[in-house]
């Protein structure tokens, strides 16, 4: 069978490899500690779920209106005003099918084969997938450990050519858990304004902050750069919402009109029974969504202290999303006990994983081979146990 070119060249999703792999171990019987997906353990809050229900009862079970239906746009709207100090009207917001859709909605809208896309890296894997479906470049910006993974505008302006259409920027980010500096943000949202370059900005984890951190979005520094700016977000990750599906873009008119008719020729929309939730979840009680963030936190702290046991392992200090970055490239060029030379951190992964049962996600699926990122979306004992089968593992190479 025969294939497009597209299909082709896309590459199965490394984090999802190796949580599927993960899965079929436990399947055989083995104790696997899954330490790869970004996903949150707590259950959905109640409140959301019962909007949900109660959609169901009420018989909101159409379809919708391509763009998401206007309650959960007008409390979108008013949830951008009341939180972050941004005016986007009913008319400049859609909603898709989670937040993925609603980058890959952009990205379409705005990329043409030949086009550049500035990508900051580390960077989450489906960036680069959905620039090349578009048929542009995608061109990577490294960020490095030592500096905690923050973004340096100069790298970022030396790396515009013109052919540049889109700057991506993510903070808190996936897979450091960096938050780049109001400083920083500021500056590239001032790069771009200037250079009449569009700017998105992927706020998932914007609610995801720690040890008095604070996200900042481009947007409010420098509201000039709004003019071409996109702005997404979502429920999955701060409402534990990841299966619900359902995430929103504020944008120019202009750019909403193509998108709208994208989403139209695809999905149509997303699950009418999600978005009625999703208005649930913007007005809940806030104490929820704390309760969620202080365990985050509190596993932030913890793992960031137990990973000092990995030898010859160094470490970033997040300050948001549940991602813990480390260097693990001390061990490239080692052999496991069976005498597989260890040559990148897919075979480390791989190895921690068959021989440890830990999954964790290789740095290559990131740009940032020499590394693995941790997901501590999970409780504090899991996590003791996934450092403790590491340590033990590390020390068995030669």
């Amino acid at each position: 069978m025969k294939l497009s070119t597209k299909a082709r060249n896309l590459r199965p999703s490394p984090t999802l490899t190796i949580s599927t792999r993960a899965k079929q171990l436990r399947a055989d019987g083995h104790k696997v500690l899954d330490l790869s997906l970004g996903e949150p353990d707590f259950p959905t809050p109640t409140p959301i779920r019962a909007a949900a229900k109660d959609a169901i009862d009420k018989g909101y079970t159409k379809y919708t209106p391509s763009a998401g239906i206007l309650p959960l746009r007008q409390r979108i709207s008013s949830f951008l005003r009341e939180r972050r100090g941004l005016t986007y009207g009913t008319d400049q917001i859609v909603v898709s099918t989670g937040a993925k859709q609603c980058l890959f909605n952009a990205i379409l809208a705005l990329v043409d084969p030949g086009d550049e896309v500035i990508i900051p890296s580390p960077y989450w894997v489906s960036y680069p997938s959905q620039v090349e479906i578009a048929g542009g470049d995608s061109v990577f910006v490294e960020t490095k450990l030592e500096d905690n993974f923050q973004i340096d505008p100069d790298a970022i302006e030396h790396a515009i050519t013109p052919y540049t259409k889109l700057i991506i920027l993510n903070s808190p980010n996936n897979p450091t858990g960096a938050i780049y500096t109001k400083e920083r943000v500021e500056a590239i949202a001032k790069l771009a304004a200037k250079k009449g370059i569009w700017l998105l900005s992927d706020e998932i984890y914007d609610e995801l902050v720690y040890e008095g951190a604070k996200a900042h979005s481009p947007f409010q520094l420098c509201p000039e750069a709004q003019e071409k700016g996109i702005l997404i977000n979502g429920f999955s990750k701060a409402y534990a919402m990841t299966g619900w599906r359902l995430g929103y873009i504020a944008a120019p008119k202009p750019l909403i009109k193509a998108i709208r008719a994208i989403q139209g020729a695809s999905t149509s929309g997303t699950n009418s029974i999600a978005q009625h939730a999703g208005v649930a979840a913007l007005d809940m009680d806030r104490a929820l969504l704390e309760e969620m963030r202080q365990t985050f936190e509190g596993r932030m702290l913890f793992l960031r202290e137990k990973a000092k046991e990995l030898p010859h392992v160094k470490s970033s200090s997040p300050q948001g999303a549940f991602y813990l970055m480390l260097d693990f490239s001390h061990y490239l060029g080692m052999q496991t006990p069976s005498g597989q030379t260890i040559t990148s951190t897919v075979d480390l992964a791989t190895y921690l994983l068959e021989q440890k049962y830990v999954a964790f996600v290789p740095g290559e699926a990131f740009g940032a081979p020499g590394k693995l990122r941790i997901s501590y979306a999970t409780d504090k004992d899991t996590l003791a146990a996934c450092i403790d089968r590491t340590t033990e593992a590390l020390k068995e190479l030669r």
